[in-house]
């Protein structure tokens, strides 16, 4: 606490969750994300990990057999809005997110297909003018890990690919609302770039609508152990 003493104590908890029967329910990792981004032991910008902060959920999975399964959830929407520029904002949520997975687990390692849906719905501009209609964002992403014993026990390959519409958290969870880079070329000239990472973006008079942000992430990294005790890790990630 950076404010000085209070009379109640924190409590942080990014995991808390319940699994039974092939339900589960709390607070946990989303089931959308693959490359949890283990090797890394940073906040990375792109990617879908939220970095250990779980969601709440509740979600079922189904096991076919041979490593197969599928999964379905209902998540909390505020978990992965990236907020709405030139509006107050996001308004209260209606329905959770969405998200589904096909996965498979085997000995030379996992792969998965996902998808979500968020809503993007924006606060009145005023209570006579409303607010601009609501939009469905959307994402899906696949992803593979290839394991590689013969590099080193436990090393392994992964990379994730995702694309989105008004769902930027699932492409870009350690972003803010927008990015702005600053750097001087010349001397006397500064050049300043502005990319938006919001959900959307709020346009036109009075109510107005909104045009939701598109954007897609690569992340990948190989990890490798050189005993029990010692690891070496090299990644990275790229998006627009």
């Amino acid at each position: 606490n950076t404010t000085g003493p209070t009379g109640y104590n924190r409590l942080y908890d990014p995991e808390a969750f319940i699994q039974l029967a092939g339900f589960t329910a709390g607070k946990t990792d989303s089931f959308f994300n693959f490359d949890t981004q283990a090797y890394s032991n940073q906040s990375n910008f792109w990617g879908s990990n939220q970095g250990g902060n779980g969601v709440e959920l509740f979600a079922y999975t189904a096991q076919f057999g041979n490593g197969l399964s599928a999964s379905i959830a209902a998540e909390n929407p505020q978990g992965h809005r990236m907020g709405i520029l030139g509006n107050p904002g996001y308004a209260g949520q209606e329905w959770p997110d969405v998200v589904g997975n096909l996965r498979i687990d085997q000995a030379w390692g996992s792969a998965q297909v996902m998808g979500a849906v968020h809503q993007v719905r924006a606060q009145d501009v005023t209570a006579l003018l409303g607010h601009p209609s609501d939009k469905v964002g959307w994402a899906i992403g696949a992803g593979m890990k290839l394991n590689a014993p013969m590099l080193g026990k436990g090393d392994y390959v992964i990379g994730e690919f995702v694309y989105s519409e008004g769902a930027m958290d699932y492409v870009a969870s350690g972003a803010p609302a927008t990015q702005t880079v600053t750097s001087g070329t010349f001397p006397g000239v500064t050049n300043t770039s502005l990319g938006v990472t919001a959900d959307a973006v709020a346009t036109g008079a009075g109510a107005g609508s909104m045009d939701l942000t598109k954007g897609w992430s690569f992340t990948g990294g190989y990890e490798h152990h050189w005993n029990s005790q010692w690891k070496t890790s090299l990644y990275g990630a790229y998006g627009k």
